[in-house]
C-alpha cells in the first residue's frame, strides 16, 4: 500500500503514508497513519519491511478511519513483512488496526495484510 488517506475538508485530514525498510524495528510506541478531524477521513497506508520486529507493552500500528458522530472514514491499509518477531505470529495481528468507522461510530472489519 502506497497511498495517503483522503479527508472531507481542510480541517479533516486523511492518514498519511509510512514506508519503512529496516533491518530491525523495536517498536515502543505507535506508528500512526489514521484519519483525523471532525468529519469523514480515511486511513492512510503503512508499509513495513524488516528482518526483526519487537513490540513493547503499549506499541501498535494503525491506519484507522476517523471516528465521528456523523459519517465515518474508511480504513487504511497496513502491510508488514518480517522474518522474526518478539511475539508469536498469531499475536502480531493484535498490534495492528486498519478499521473503517461507520456513522454510528461502530468499527468495521479491519482491512489489512500481513
Amino acid at each position: 500500500p502506497h497511498m495517503p488517506g483522503i479527508g472531507y475538508s481542510n480541517d479533516v485530514r486523511g492518514g498519511g503514508m509510512v514506508d519503512l525498510d529496516v533491518t530491525e524495528l523495536h517498536l515502543h510506541g505507535r506508528i500512526e497513519a489514521s484519519g483525523e478531524g471532525n468529519g469523514p477521513a480515511s486511513g492512510g497506508s503503512i508499509n513495513i519491511t524488516t528482518d526483526l520486529i519487537t513490540f513493547g507493552e503499549k506499541s501498535g500500528i494503525s491506519a484507522d478511519g476517523s471516528e465521528t458522530s456523523a459519517v465515518g472514514g474508511g480504513g487504511g491499509r497496513v502491510s508488514l513483512s518480517y522474518s522474526e518477531s518478539s511475539v508469536d505470529d498469531s499475536l502480531v495481528q493484535e498490534y495492528i488496526t486498519a478499521y473503517g468507522v461507520n456513522h454510528m461510530m461502530h468499527k468495521g472489519a479491519p482491512a489489512q495484510y500481513i
